[in-house]
């Protein structure tokens, strides 16, 4: 094995998200996560940015939902399956509304259902202590199509009486 010592550095070729919003792809290899120095547990999201300002074509940007029973943990996971255009397929496949999104059987059915979803991220630089990095403000449908498909199954007369999570709740 021979290694080259004459490079001062070398670039990866990591590709950070600009703001703005941002087109993605979900990816293969949804997980969760344990942090064994703080026993957090989480559920990493891998996306990809597929459509983006200036050169975010092909960045990655992974979600965190933290898997706490925390609300915010799963309000990020209910608007994953919202905005991935997957929340009718869900509320199918898990009738009760006592069943959470944080359940470990939703969590797998997100495991296996997201990848190759598409989901809209905005990107907006915030500041750390080491400087500015992008960061992920909201989350929305890629698609007008999408965003319009809950409002048509309204329009059209679901049925009203079907039980329904209580969304506000997350």
């Amino acid at each position: 094995m021979k290694f080259d010592r004459s490079r001062e550095s070398s670039d990866w070729g990591f590709i950070l998200p600009e703001p703005g919003e941002n087109i993605c792809v979900i990816g293969e290899g949804i997980e969760v996560r344990k942090n064994e120095e703080t026993g957090k547990v989480t559920l990493m999201v891998p996306t990809k940015v597929v459509q983006g300002p200036n050169d975010s074509e092909g960045a990655n940007i992974n979600i965190f939902c933290p898997l706490d029973g925390s609300k915010f943990g799963k309000r990020k996971i209910a608007d994953l399956i919202t905005f991935s255009g997957m929340a009718d397929a869900f509320e199918k496949k898990f009738p009760d509304p006592n069943i959470e999104p944080d359940d470990p059987r939703v969590i797998d059915a997100v495991k296996a259902a997201l990848p190759g979803k598409m989901i809209k991220l905005k990107i907006e630089l915030r500041k750390g202590e080491k400087g500015e990095f992008p960061d992920v403000k909201t989350i929305s449908y890629a698609t007008k199509k999408a965003a319009d498909k809950p409002a048509a199954a309204l329009a059209a007369g679901s049925s009203p009486g079907a039980a329904q999570p209580n969304i506000g709740d997350w």
